[in-house]
Parts: structure tokens; sequence; C-alpha cells
């Protein structure tokens, strides 16, 4: 039986890709820049929740949990805010750019998700959720003092100015590792706060994104 690596995200408005592919650009000219592996900034998404290897007879179950989902969540207004790492600055893996919930939009729809995952047989998240979008990793092996120096960077990063946009529908998604990066293929998506059946059908598929 075949097994898929999935996760549940919101794609992002073109306008906010372009954005972040120009602080991308502006950060690989910073000190410790080598030391990361820059996420490609057309693939780059709000993850809500990641689900892993799944059998494929599986993801139907998972497609209807989504659609359960979108019937209770509203449409959500959110802004860019400031840059950080994962697990901190002083030990940088992960470099991100956070976002704005204000209204708690992300934050509810991460639990409703969450619930209906599990509704679904699929494990809660543990960790708090903590909306953001991935910029880049740091490679495995880099230097110390790149590392060191990249965290740095990060710490003084003058302050972003937000920019605002909408997520009008949720997706499942699939990830391909390959040498070249991940390649994402939509595999289902679903309009907000909208009838499933009156937005689009079950597995559709989409061209795939390069990461």
């Amino acid at each position: 039986m075949s097994r898929v690596r999935v996760f549940v995200a919101a794609q992002l408005p073109d306008g906010i890709l372009q954005e972040v592919g120009k602080l991308q650009t502006a950060m690989q000219k910073i000190p410790g820049n080598r030391s990361v592996r820059w996420v490609n900034s057309s693939g780059i998404h709000i993850t809500f929740k990641f689900i892993g290897d799944t059998d494929a007879d599986e993801l139907p179950a998972l497609a209807r949990a989504i659609d359960s989902a979108a019937l209770r969540i509203s449409p959500i207004f959110t802004a860019t805010g400031s840059l950080g790492c994962f697990p901190n600055q002083t030990r940088p893996r992960v470099i991100w750019l956070g976002l704005q919930d204000e209204q708690h939009g992300l934050r509810r729809a991460f639990q409703v998700l969450d619930d209906e995952m599990a509704n679904a047989g699929i494990a809660r998240d543990t960790r708090p959720f903590q909306p953001h979008l991935t910029l880049g990793r740091v490679r495995n092996g880099a230097m110390s003092a790149e590392v060191e120096a990249l965290g740095r960077s990060i710490a003084s990063w003058p302050a972003l100015p937000p920019q605002p946009f909408e997520i009008n529908e949720v997706a499942l998604i699939s990830s391909t590792l390959k040498p070249s990066g991940a390649e994402y293929t939509v595999l289902h998506h679903v309009r907000l706060a909208a009838r499933p059946d009156q937005w689009r059908p079950n597995t559709i598929q989409s061209p795939s994104i390069r990461n």
C-alpha cells in the first residue's frame, strides 16, 4: 500500500509570496547566511498540522475532516510580523517570519482542524501553535561561527512593516522530499465557512509546487 507524506496548510496570496521573496533576498546578504538552506518562496505556506506518512486509502477521511473544519472557520485576517528562530536566536535551526493573530483566527483554525483530525484518528498536537512562515533551515553540519553570526543578524534585524492579507481556504497537501527540495501537491482544498459541495469536489490534483 502506498503512503503519502501530508500536512494541512493555507496557501498565501501572490502578493505576500512576492514580499516574502524580497525579504529572503535581503537576508541572503547577512552574516551567517551561508549556513541556511532557503525555502523557495513560491512554496511557502502556513502549516496548521503536520500529519506525516499516511496510507493513501486514509486520504478521503482526512479530506472530509478538513471539510467539516472549514464549516466552522471563518475567513482569517492576519498580517506578517517579525523575524524569529526555532528554537531560539542563540541556536537557530529554523528561520521564520511571524504572523499577527490579534483576533485569534489562526489559533482557532488550528484548534478546529486539530479537533476534526482527532475525530479522524490523527493524534493531537502537543506543542503550542505558533503561526509563522518558514523562510529557511540551517544546514546540517553548518559551522558554529556561521550559525552564531546568523542568530545575531536576525536579532538585530530592523522592524518590518506588516503586510496584511486574508486566508480564505485550507488544503491537504502532500510533500515529496527530493535533492532539490520538497515538492508539494495540493490533494484537496476547501473554502472557509462554505459548504464543501458548493466549492470544490474532493481529491483535486493541482500542479506541483517546488520548495
